[in-house]
């Protein structure tokens, strides 16, 4: 389906054909009965979707941006849930990631990435959730920082890893993306103003 989605859909195959990839990908990706990387999976596919909806929304501005707020109204909370998910205690001062991290990390790794997609495509669509996502990868990257430490400044481990389907699954890259989708957050107008609150409360 990955495949279909990146380089075999046409434009006019891709309406056609909208619906019942979305749904079978909603139904891979919030079912947590089905295996952690192939949920992430179904969400790097569904990133994928973006890349079509922004070729198409030009000459059909109206039913995209309809299509993809219906979207958004069923993803949003799933990825509320997975920047809220924390990840198990374990020991890090061995020097490698824990295998119990691994898929955890990639789950949120798609998530943080495939909100910086669509933020690109459609910047005002994530506007009411924005405060939301902020607060949660701020916690997180507040909660990462000491494995992270461990991980990367005291014992040189291994990054940058990926699984056989391509899909990151190491903290380092996490913190990455969490990092540019806090700097993209910034210019959110309900960040900003949540922000000044905050700033002038104290």
């Amino acid at each position: 389906l990955g495949d279909l989605v990146d380089e075999s859909l046409s434009e006019d195959q891709f309406f056609s054909m909208a619906r019942d990839i979305a749904k079978t990908l909603t139904e891979v990706a919030l079912n947590e009965n089905r295996k952690p990387m192939l949920r992430a999976l179904a969400i790097s596919v569904f990133r994928s979707c973006f890349d079509l909806m922004n070729m198409v929304k030009d000459d059909h501005s109206k039913e995209v941006k309809a299509f993809a707020e219906e979207l958004l109204a069923q993803w949003n909370p799933f990825f509320v849930s997975v920047l809220k998910s924390r990840l198990p205690e374990a020991d890090v001062s061995t020097g490698t990631q824990p295998d119990s991290w691994n898929h955890i990390v990639a789950l949120k790794l798609q998530v943080v990435k495939t909100l910086l997609r669509i933020r690109r495509v459609f910047p005002n669509l994530l506007l009411p959730q924005s405060t939301t996502f902020f607060s949660a990868v701020w916690e997180e990257l507040n909660l990462l920082q000491t494995p992270h430490e461990e991980l990367y400044i005291k014992t040189n481990a291994q990054g940058r890893l990926e699984d056989s389907d391509n899909l990151p699954y190491t903290l380092d890259f996490l913190i990455l993306e969490e990092l540019d989708f806090l700097n993209q957050c910034f210019r959110s107008p309900p960040v900003k103003a949540e922000l000044d609150g905050h700033l002038q409360a104290h």
